[in-house]
């Protein structure tokens, strides 16, 4: 749900809302879409909006915004400069990415004057866009590990080496959850997971604070087990980290003979790089609401 700006007429359509300036169509337009399935990345949001457009010749699309909504959510602004029925025109793409779906702010803007106005306002709208999904798992932001490939399934990431299947080995990035549980009672948890499934220790966990660099804290547990009826020997590692919200937590996975340090380094250097997330709140908006249409 988003607001309407001061002086704009809004026309709401089957599944998205129209915002008319004061200036009349002739000047742009603003117009909102809630829940667009299936989730994309932001370049291939951008590329199909763009390819909706067959009067809009680009010119230029300028580096996105990376943005926070007020609700916490992560978002995105990109321009792109060009002519519309051979005038200069821009058009403003904001974009909020739900859990799996994302919402889209979209305009064209046709007078230069206005061009600055128009980028401010997508910005605003985006920001204070209200999505309303609250306290919740939620994917965390990390840089992931160069040259791996991703397999995802809904929320959790696994991250697969270059050498994969011929080197068993996954970092495995779980979603956010809300703190209910400290790092440490965490990791004992993952311990009675590997007994319960039948798994046995070869050696006593060891575990060691760890920090990352956002400021994230919680313990590093490593830990070698067996499964009976398996010659090679499953080496683990968990990071735990959390904030005042949330908890956050990395696995690495190695199958065989012993540890490669390599990977090790690769699992720490992502946990490191975890990036703590806005919890969610009750954003206002500037304009008046327009959820009349919202699904």
């Amino acid at each position: 749900m988003i607001g309407v700006p001061a002086g704009f007429r809004v026309e709401p359509g089957l599944d998205m809302l129209s915002l008319v300036p004061p200036e009349g169509p002739q000047a742009g337009l603003i117009r909102y879409k809630e829940r667009i399935r299936p989730l994309r990345r932001l370049g291939g949001i951008i590329e199909q909006q763009l390819q909706a457009c067959p009067l809009f010749r680009r010119q230029q699309v300028l580096p996105p915004q990376r943005l926070l909504t007020h609700e916490g959510e992560f978002a995105a602004l990109v321009e792109a400069v060009g002519e519309e029925a051979g005038q200069p025109a821009r058009r403003f793409l904001g974009v909020v990415f739900g859990d799996d779906f994302y919402a889209l702010t979209s305009a064209l803007c046709l007078l230069p004057a206005q061009f600055d106005r128009y980028r401010d306002l997508v910005r605003s709208l985006v920001l204070e866009d209200n999505l309303g999904l609250g306290w919740r798992r939620r994917r965390c932001e990390y840089q992931p590990p160069v040259g791996w490939q991703p397999y995802i399934t809904g929320l959790l990431t696994e991250w697969l080496p270059p050498e994969y299947p011929n080197e068993p080995t996954a970092i495995t990035v779980w979603p956010a959850n809300p703190r209910r549980m400290s790092p440490r009672d965490l990791c004992d948890l993952a311990i009675q997971e590997i007994k319960s499934a039948g798994g046995s220790l070869l050696a006593r966990p060891t575990a060691t604070a760890f920090s990352s660099d956002g400021g994230l804290r919680g313990q590093h547990l490593q830990l070698i087990a067996e499964k009976p009826g398996r010659s090679r020997r499953h080496f683990r590692r968990l990071i735990v980290v959390e904030d005042s919200h949330y908890s956050y937590a990395l696995g690495l996975s190695q199958i065989g003979d012993g540890e490669l340090a390599t990977r090790v380094d690769t699992f720490v250097g992502t946990a490191r790089s975890l990036q703590g997330l806005k919890p969610p709140f009750a954003a206002t908006s500037s304009g008046g609401p327009a959820s009349h249409w919202s699904a």
